[in-house]
């Protein structure tokens, strides 16, 4: 069963408020007493009734994770989604086979505040080395120069 969680404008650890939806892949386990629970958990329930209970479920651990994370920690926290909600939907009979982040973007342009930060960085370290690459082939040219020079 393909699930879809949206969080939307949750809070990072830092105050960030973001939307992360992801894909999860789940689907129920075989082991007797796992199946058993399944059943009692959703015996009756239809199927758009038990994707929303899951649903809800994965959610949840979704949005406490992102308060606990940093903006450049989301992009690398997928598998702490599976490991924290697993415990919860095994409960009801449930197995996690994959959860992905699909998108994370913010409404007040954190994001791409943070990449042109990034950038202008990256440009100012390329322009010292520039910057240092001339300097130090002016001070061989002299060096070099002064060495032809007879005394």
């Amino acid at each position: 069963m393909t699930l879809n969680p949206v969080c939307e404008n949750v809070e990072t650890s830092e105050g960030v408020p973001l939307t992360v939806t992801g894909v999860a892949q789940v689907k129920v386990m075989r082991d007797d007493k796992l199946l058993e629970a399944a059943c009692q958990q959703f015996l009756g329930k239809k199927q758009r009734d038990i994707q929303n209970t899951i649903l809800q479920t994965m959610e949840g651990h979704l949005r406490a994770i992102l308060g606990t994370l940093t903006v450049e920690a989301i992009y690398r926290f997928a598998a702490l989604v599976r490991e924290v909600a697993a415990p919860d939907v095994g409960r009801m009979g449930i197995e996690i086979l994959s959860f992905t982040i699909k998108d994370v973007y913010d409404r007040v342009e954190y994001l791409n505040s943070l990449g042109r930060a990034q950038t202008a960085n990256v440009k100012r370290d390329a322009d010292i080395g520039v910057a240092e690459a001339e300097r130090d082939a002016g001070i061989k040219k002299v060096l070099d120069y002064l060495l032809v020079i007879p005394d």
